[in-house]
């Protein structure tokens, strides 16, 4: 993916796309392999996440699991992940 552009995960419902992003994020974040075997080349700004079909709660959890928020002195300027489900 372009690191100028934007990107839109679609599939169906249970497939693994928060996961993916998630994963994606992570690794942009810490400049560790994707999925553990695709180089990526760490960012300096923010990874933006809007997420349209889980709670803001689910999220963060999902978020917390696979450690896509990445502890840093001020995590809000690294990743921000929201939900935006109505």
């Amino acid at each position: 993916m372009p690191s100028s552009a934007g990107t839109l995960v679609v599939a169906q419902r249970k497939t693994g796309k928060t996961s993916l992003v998630l994963n994606c994020a992570r690794s942009l974040i810490t400049g560790e392999p994707f999925l553990g075997e695709f180089e990526v080349q760490k960012i300096s700004g923010r990874v933006g996440i809007l997420n349209y079909e889980m709670s803001a709660g689910q999220l963060g959890g999902w978020a917390a699991q696979v450690r896509s928020v990445v502890p840093t002195p001020e995590p809000a300027r690294t990743t921000l992940a929201k939900s935006v489900r109505g």
